[in-house]
């Protein structure tokens, strides 16, 4: 549960973001209703199987070429000032998905959106980490993706309700309008104004967070982190970005992190969702056009119980489960697609369409919320915007790279070996998590810093 007032003024500060990632939610769910839209007799806009191809991918393209400018953006110009832009880009790129006919043009688009959601990957999560209080940052990090998922469904329930291209568009248009109302409530984290040397602003802010808390809790709160700020400034004055990020107290929680968000996604994830209508076996119970909302309904309900409890179980726990549980689903799917594919074995495709659905809610109830903790979390304040770009780009290789393996493998009839491909990555991402992430569940961020300090100078 959500306490007392600090945690509703928290969420009114971070509005902006949580309908941002609902825009970002709706650019991702698109994708798999546009592939089932865009593959109908009647369809809109016509497209070949690599045009489609590019259509899916062009969005991930724009986050990995525009992540690491979007980091050092977050880092030099505070989150406040990405955040306004970034609505202005998701409102703009829906606006050309809800004119545009022509497959450059949509592609374009698709771009657009991959830059803006590259300046919000970048930010939103730095930024709740700098905002939340440590007891809740779980709790509001996990309700970012929630929104993401939110935005997801609604893709779905639209295309379920009335299958079309243009009105999806349309209804995400009117979604992302709703940004500019929210902005009211912006306002600046109390680290990027400490790092702007605006010592009044910044407290005065930290106490309108912290209303619950004494004066001597917010002071000493400010004093904590001021001094932490104070002494990252002083170690880097002299020195450039390239060699901020490569010293050993930045690299490896940004090592770390990127390759946990690589491997993540190269269990499949997005092959999952964006295809789901291709994938699972054809079947008079279910019209396909209902895959991807019954995909998103279990997620964001599966999100909005992770809230009841990922703040009060140590996060390497949940992560080592969550990628034990995805190799074993994700194995059996290979598995039961190859009987199902090589023998017509009717009681696999059952198994292999449900495996699927449950990977899904391992990676919305587990796996992304636990993701978004440790980008709040981990990075030290002078590289967080540039920690979580490096993230946000390791995604969207990932992302692509499964978009082509797929593209492929399918044409090749070898889905099942790229199941076990899944799987084997769900292995890689629980050596990395048992072997060298942090435990950070109920820290601040000046103290999960200080351990890891402490634990490379050991």
């Amino acid at each position: 549960m959500l306490p007392g007032k600090s945690a509703r003024r928290q969420i009114l500060v971070l509005l902006p973001s949580y309908v941002n990632g609902i825009t970002s939610g709706c650019i991702i769910g698109w994708t798999a209703n546009a592939v089932f839209l865009l593959n109908l007799p009647d369809a809109e806009i016509t497209a070949s199987a690599e045009e489609l191809w590019w259509i899916v991918s062009m969005m991930e393209i724009g986050k990995m070429i525009f992540s690491i400018p979007a980091g050092l953006l977050a880092d030099k110009v505070g989150k406040e000032n990405i955040l306004t832009n970034v609505g202005l880009i998701h409102f703009t790129s829906w606006v050309m998905l809800s004119i545009c006919t022509s497959i450059p043009l949509v592609c374009f688009a698709r771009f657009l959106a991959g830059i803006g959601t590259a300046l919000l990957n970048a930010t939103a999560m730095a930024t709740i980490g700098e905002i939340a209080s440590p007891e809740i940052r779980g709790t509001l990090a996990t309700l970012q993706q929630t929104c993401v998922l939110l935005g997801n469904l609604s893709q779905a329930l639209i295309t379920a309700i009335y299958p079309s291209y243009s009105v999806l568009a349309y209804v995400a248009t009117i979604i992302s309008s709703v940004y500019f109302i929210t902005m009211y409530w912006l306002i600046e984290t109390p680290s990027s104004l400490i790092k702007a040397e605006k010592f009044n602003q910044a407290k005065s802010n930290l106490a309108y967070l912290r209303p619950d808390k004494t004066q001597n809790e917010i002071d000493l709160e400010f004093d904590q982190l001021k001094t932490y700020i104070e002494e990252e400034n002083f170690l880097t004055r002299d020195t450039s970005c390239w060699q901020i990020i490569t010293t050993k107290n930045t690299f490896k929680p940004i090592l770390i992190t990127a390759s946990i968000n690589f491997f993540m996604l190269l269990t499949g994830v997005s092959v999952v969702l964006a295809y789901i209508t291709e994938i699972v076996p054809y079947n008079n119970i279910i019209d396909r056009k209902f895959y991807p909302l019954i995909i998103m309904s279990v997620s964001v309900f599966s999100s909005l119980t992770t809230n009841l409890f990922i703040d009060r179980i140590p996060r390497r726990i949940l992560f080592i489960t969550v990628a034990i549980m995805i190799f074993f689903t994700q194995a059996s799917n290979g598995l039961m697609y190859y009987f199902y594919t090589a023998f017509g074995v009717s009681s696999c495709a059952f198994i292999f369409t449900f495996g699927n659905l449950f990977f899904r809610v391992l990676w919305a109830f587990l796996l992304l919320p636990l993701s978004s903790v440790i980008r709040s979390e981990i990075f030290p304040q002078n590289v967080k915007g540039i920690g979580n770009a490096f993230c946000d780009m390791a995604q969207a290789m990932s992302i692509t790279l499964t978009f082509k393996l797929y593209e492929c493998m399918n044409s090749n009839n070898q889905l099942t070996d790229l199941y076990y491909i899944f799987a084997i990555s769900a292995i890689v991402m629980l050596g990395i998590v048992y072997f060298y992430l942090p435990e950070g569940r109920g820290k601040s961020l000046v103290e999960i810093q200080k351990q890891e300090i402490q634990k490379m100078g050991n």
